[in-house]
C-alpha cells in the first residue's frame, strides 16, 4: 500500500514538545487515522445491527406490553 501526503496544522508549542521528545509524528498520525477508522467501523456495524433488528426489538417490546415479563407473578417487589 502506498503512502499519500497529508498536510495538517497543529499547535506550534505541542509540535515543539513532541519533536523535543523525539516522537515519530508520522507514525502517531498513521495510528490515529487507523484507530479512527476502526472506531467508525464499529459504530457503523452497531448502527446497522440495530437497524437490522429493529423489527425484533419492536416485537419483543410489544409482547412484553401485552403479556408482561415471564415470572412477574412470582416477584415480591
Amino acid at each position: 500500500m502506498g503512502k499519500a501526503e497529508l498536510r495538517i496544522e497543529v499547535d506550534a508549542d505541542a509540535l515543539k514538545r513532541a519533536q523535543a521528545k523525539g516522537l515519530d509524528l508520522q507514525r502517531i498520525a498513521q495510528s490515529a487515522v487507523e484507530q479512527a477508522v476502526r472506531e467508525l467501523s464499529v459504530q457503523e456495524q452497531q448502527t446497522r445491527w440495530i437497524e437490522e433488528n429493529a423489527d425484533a426489538f419492536d416485537d419483543y417490546n410489544r409482547r412484553i406490553r401485552e403479556r408482561g415479563l415471564i415470572g412477574s407473578e412470582f416477584r415480591k417487589w
